[in-house]
């Protein structure tokens, strides 16, 4: 799967080469799988073309793409890679929230944050999604879990 997307205008051009469906959050937090066109596995045949298609992205949306691997999880494994994307979107709320609160100055000026700004952050998310009730996780686990 490979897609750009033009920030200023939101629009997502992309092309699916055998991949699972993309799944899109939209701005309103709900997931929801884009059934696109797969196109043959990359390298399986020479020259093959592949046919592109286009997701307009709506304000505040997020696209979260997997491999086969994620679709072929277990119960567990799935609930797993879910909550490893919910303490993602945390980690980036974190980051965006401190680039606006902290003055770039002030920042470049901490040795500490230089070093283990990345690792502070990605705990302050683990904390948050294991002692908050956010439900990414689990409304993403539930769009793509399968019927079993």
């Amino acid at each position: 799967w490979l897609g750009i997307l033009e920030i200023s205008t939101g629009k997502l051009t992309a092309a699916n080469a055998g991949h699972e469906y993309p799944a899109l959050k939209t701005g309103d937090g709900k997931f929801e799988l884009y059934n696109d066109k797969h196109g043959f596995v990359v390298g399986g045949l020479p020259g093959m073309k592949y046919k592109e298609y286009e997701i307009q992205m709506e304000k505040d949306s997020t696209i979260f793409v997997y491999t086969d691997g994620l679709s072929e999880a277990s119960d567990e494994e799935l609930m797993a890679a879910c909550k490893s994307f919910e303490e993602y979107l945390v980690e980036q709320v974190i980051k965006s929230t401190k680039e606006t609160l902290v003055p770039k100055d002030e920042d470049e000026d901490n040795a500490y944050m230089k070093l283990f700004g990345d690792t502070l952050y990605q705990e302050y998310a683990k904390l948050v999604s294991e002692n908050s009730n956010l439900g990414i996780a689990k409304m993403l686990y539930e769009s793509m879990k399968r019927d079993t």
